[in-house]
């Protein structure tokens, strides 16, 4: 694990792909929806799937978009 390349959801730029550090699943991030009943949502893909994580997860980003 690169010291470098492990962060939180919030730094996580759209089209990089990341591993949850807790469950070790592999995400990718998608967007920022910005107007939510709830707040912010960081909507993330895995395996088809749109889902949303809380910004402060810890990840390690695993490949940078070009």
């Amino acid at each position: 694990m690169n010291s470098e390349s492990v962060t939180r959801v919030r730094r996580v730029k759209p089209g990089q792909r990341f591993i949850l550090l807790r469950t070790g699943e592999v995400y990718t991030y998608l967007r920022l929806e910005i107007r939510t009943p709830s707040g912010m949502r960081h909507v993330v893909e895995r395996d088809g799937r749109e889902t949303s994580l809380h910004h402060s997860c810890h990840v390690e980003v695993i490949d940078v978009p070009q």
